[in-house]
């Protein structure tokens, strides 16, 4: 029992911690290409660091709305098409005669993507962190 909490909390840190690297590493990516340095005067400091927080949370904010209306089954009829197309394109391809009804069905009991709420965490967490540089850059801005 000891061992699976173990197991569980390892994998949650390990979902965050990899989210929470690629929004830094894209942060960063950034920065680097706009050449931050502490040389800049701090409205443009703030707005370069804005900018680096806040286009990857809102980015894994997205990201995480699109699982989610994944979720839903929104995108189910366009699988289906697509898979139906390559069907006809490739007969020799081994296929079923299944209906979309029975398509649905069968997806919806294979389960959906469960455990995506860090990023909405990880990115609503850079998206803040962003906002309070938005809020200081307009401080210096003069606004």
């Amino acid at each position: 029992m000891e061992n699976e909490k173990r197991k569980k909390i390892i994998r949650t840190l390990l979902k965050y911690g990899i989210a929470t690297l690629i929004a830094a590493g894209l942060g960063y990516l950034f920065l680097t290409k706009e050449g931050y340095a502490s040389s800049l005067p701090p409205v443009d400091r703030y707005h370069i660091l804005c900018d680096a927080f806040m286009v990857p949370g809102l980015l894994l904010i997205m990201f995480g709305l699109l699982v989610f209306v994944a979720n839903t089954g929104f995108f189910d009829i366009f699988a289906f098409s697509v898979k139906k197309v390559v069907r006809l394109m490739f007969p020799a391809l081994e296929y079923s005669k299944e209906k979309f009804h029975e398509y649905r069905e069968r997806k919806n009991e294979e389960g959906r993507v469960r455990g995506y709420g860090f990023l909405f965490i990880v990115g609503g967490v850079f998206t803040l962190i962003g906002a309070v540089f938005l809020v200081l850059f307009y401080r210096y801005y003069g606004v």
